[in-house]
């Protein structure tokens, strides 16, 4: 089997290619755009609000061991590891504050998917250390606008260069990660949101995360800060913020209506906030909004979840609970980001004076709200909160009272419709093209998470798939939205991540021939990323067939984008190519513009090839006349002799032997080994297969073989065909595209046992191609190998 090699991008126009570039080499970052810097950022102003900064209490204990690691280290990764809700945030927005720190937290919008990290740090490095010079100088790229992060930086392979060049500045860059245990999976990162494994001299990173997860992978100086809600440290520091806060204003009123020291105060909120930071500030809270009386904490269970669930329980019990507070409540739970009233009440169906009464009184504890009046937004405070409207107990259900159990399965239920009742919501703005603005665009930049997360993947991949109205079908109409909105790495994003999905129910199935729903997704998305791009000429012709065929274009789209091309053999190409995905009658347009398109061909190979190629599907005996006058007029060479070879079907019978022959004679004069083994493998398309394959083989070197091989497999004898499929399976190769060449040759050609192992070996070979043209190839290919 293979021993695959990886091809990662290089750097701004990075571009790998092999032999016969025949064409010029134009290179675009496709779908994903640059992203203004000013857009880019966190506002991390929010952190500072959710986190309650001005009363940051504690930690020195941390801050010192983070001192004495930056100091005798030149690079390396801070790690702080804890359980919920013992402020990691807090600390890791105290530090950002502090000390002026690169910073990025997974809570906010979108940051928990890696390109958004890779982009918000990015553009934070741009805009403090001014580096859009230094990376011209470095990389010789003019094309960089300094009002933007260029899309190729929010790459891990970007990113990872973007740091050598600020450490080059000399000064020390500290990047303060917070939340990397709710990173979106990305298969293909080294570690969570992108972060490089390895650091340049200069660079540090300090990275929180929830106990439990494993950071592997790391190849730089490390220190790891454990800290548990028992530790003495961390009930020193709590102690310490509730003695603060005990004397604040309205604290201290509270305390004396109802006749509360100082100590009783703190000593209570302690016990009951068993080391937990984010119990103790639910319980001051409501404490501090007089919906608590101190004597109440004796009735708390431990730990948050025990918080939470005394509160939803009284909940339960009253009238509103199952028409207000459940829809609200699980609706809550899902959203993306936060959300006003309106919003609220038009996804959860609850009349928006209900949702402003609940926000406003029983749920304000758990929630963050920003902003005033109707523009007021409301979000779960905290993911512990999440995780218990989620349905997750504290302990095994077989120890917990019933009604905590049964509560937890009406709010899991909950948080499952509220999915579906978004998923259904937007689903009709989206077909009928009115999605762009609703709700100020929430449908358009989450409805495909929803869908996800509701289990309706068919429905996920249907978005991508269905066109835009107002263009007559001619674009998908969430690209089109979100490139009107100007966020098309949005829509990259949510591709790639209903994509991975579709690519885990291909690897769940035994056989890639009982996938072909999941693959044809992964052949529609890799052709929709291959074709959005700001210029038809970007995207080969060849798959011009596979874009229409899979409905990435329709046939008018295609007519439309192949007109619009200058270079006369390229469109002819393209309308031959899309010939096989048409109908009868849809192929007749095609036919007349290809056939209008010969006689402007200058080139007179290319008029040849192209005459030829036209023939095979209709009548173009006028053109074939003078393709074979232009033939005879051309000089020998091997341009020529493949000029012949096309037209070989096409002459009288008694003529192809001699013009074969001729042609065949001009390939073994040709003086490029590769060039000749290939040409003469193509040449055994129209006679002796078996001599002139063997030929072709003994004349290029052990390297090469295996591209001549995936050629003349297909043309041989049996008993040939059996010694080239070893040869195949057995291929060394350095570049990817030609390794899934001879794992496609194999799976088509191997001995029935095999072709399935095979079979899975090319598709996993095409998903790594380095070139999203190539890999969209590839992969409708092997969705046509499955059936």
């Amino acid at each position: 089997m293979f021993d695959r090699r990886r091809t990662q991008h290089i750097g701004p126009g990075g571009v790998v290619i092999g032999r016969d570039a025949n064409a010029p080499i134009s290179t675009t970052v496709l779908l994903s755009q640059d992203t203004p810097l000013t857009v880019a950022v966190q506002d991390l102003a929010v952190m500072a609000e959710r986190t309650r900064r001005s009363e940051f209490t504690g930690r020195e204990w941390i801050k010192e061991r983070l001192r004495t690691f930056l100091d005798e280290h030149t690079h390396g990764y801070f790690l702080f590891e804890a359980e919920a809700g013992v402020g990691k945030s807090a600390l890791a927005c105290q530090l950002v504050h502090e000390h002026g720190y690169y910073g990025h937290f997974t809570q906010l919008a979108s940051g928990k998917i890696g390109q958004v990290a890779l982009t918000n740090l990015a553009a934070q490095l741009l805009l403090r250390l001014d580096l859009h010079q230094a990376l011209k100088d470095r990389f010789e790229h003019a094309e960089l606008d300094p009002a933007t992060v260029p899309v190729w930086l929010t790459t891990p392979p970007g990113f990872a260069r973007l740091l050598d060049v600020a450490a080059a500045t000399g000064q020390r860059i500290v990047l303060v990660v917070d939340g990397l245990d709710e990173a979106v999976p990305d298969p293909e990162a080294e570690l969570p949101l992108g972060l490089p494994r390895v650091l340049p001299r200069g660079v540090f990173v300090i990275a929180t995360f929830r106990s439990g997860i494993r950071l592997d992978g790391i190849d730089a100086p490390s220190a790891t800060t454990r800290l548990s809600a028992g530790d003495p440290r961390n009930l020193a520091d709590l102690r310490e913020h509730l003695e603060k806060i005990a004397e604040a204003t309205d604290i201290a009123a509270v305390r004396a209506a109802q006749g509360v020291d100082r100590e009783t105060f703190v000593s209570t909120v302690l016990e009951h906030s068993d080391g937990v930071w984010i119990t103790m500030d639910a319980i001051v809270s409501n404490y501090r909004a007089g919906d608590l009386d101190l004597t109440d904490l004796a009735s708390l269970p431990a730990r948050l979840s025990g918080f939470y669930a005394v509160s939803f329980l009284h909940w339960r019990d009253s009238a509103h609970w199952s028409a207000e507070d459940l829809p609200l409540l699980g609706t809550l739970a899902v959203l993306e980001e936060p959300v006003r009233v309106a919003v609220l009440s038009d996804l959860s169906g609850v009349p928006a004076d209900l949702v402003r009464q609940a926000c406003d009184q029983r749920y304000r504890p758990f929630l963050d709200v920003t902003g005033r009046g109707s523009e007021r937004t409301f979000s779960i405070k905290h993911r512990t909160l999440l995780e218990f409207i989620g349905g997750t107990l504290p302990a095994a259900p077989d120890t917990l009272p019933e009604d905590l159990v049964n509560l937890a399965d009406e709010l899991a239920e909950a948080v499952a419709t509220a999915h579906n009742r978004i998923a259904d919501f937007y689903l009709p703005l989206l077909r009928s093209s009115r999605i762009a603005q609703a709700h100020r665009g929430y449908g358009r930049r989450h409805l495909t998470t929803h869908l996800r997360h509701a289990g309706r993947h068919r429905e996920a991949r249907e978005v991508f798939t269905l066109p835009d109205r107002r263009t007559d079908g001619r674009d998908n109409v969430l690209l089109a939205v979100q490139t009107e909105a100007g966020d098309r790495n949005r829509f990259a994003r949510e591709l790639e991540q209903t994509r991975i999905v579709a690519r885990s129910e291909t690897d769940a199935a035994p056989d890639i021939r009982a996938s072909t729903k999941s693959l044809a997704f992964e052949v529609h998305a890799a052709l929709l990323t291959a074709a959005a791009t700001a210029g038809y000429g970007q995207v080969p012709v060849r798959l011009t067939g596979a874009l229409i065929q899979h409905g990435v274009w329709g046939a008018a789209t295609a007519l439309s984008l192949l007109g619009a091309l200058h270079n006369r053999a390229l469109r002819c190409r393209g309308l031959i190519a899309a010939l096989p995905a048409l109908s009868k009658g849809g192929a007749a347009e095609f036919l007349d513009l290809a056939r209008d398109c010969l006689p402007e061909i200058g080139n007179p190979v290319d008029r040849i090839l192209a005459t030829a190629q036209l023939a095979a599907h209709t009548d173009v005996t006028g053109h074939l006349t003078e393709a074979v006058a232009m033939a005879e007029a051309l000089p020998p060479a091997t341009d020529t002799a493949h000029a012949w070879l096309a037209l070989l079907p096409h002459l009288p019978a008694d003529r192809r032997p001699a013009v074969f022959s001729a042609a065949v004679d001009q390939l073994r004069r040709e003086r490029d080994d590769l060039t000749r083994g290939l040409g003469l493998a193509a040449a055994a398309r129209h006679g002796a297969a078996d001599d002139l394959c063997r030929e072709a083989l003994d004349t290029v070197s052990t390297v090469d073989r295996t591209r001549v091989a995936t050629v003349a497999v297909e043309l041989v004898s049996e008993a040939l065909r059996t010694d080239l499929v070893a040869l195949l399976a057995n291929a060394e190769d350095t570049l990817d595209h030609h390794h899934f060449r001879a794992a496609l040759a194999v799976a088509r050609f191997a001995r029935p046992a095999d072709r399935p192992e095979w079979a899975r070996t090319a598709l996993n070979l095409a998903r790594g191609l380095p070139d999203p043209h190539l890999m969209a190839g590839a992969l409708a290919e092997v969705a046509e190998l499955a059936g």
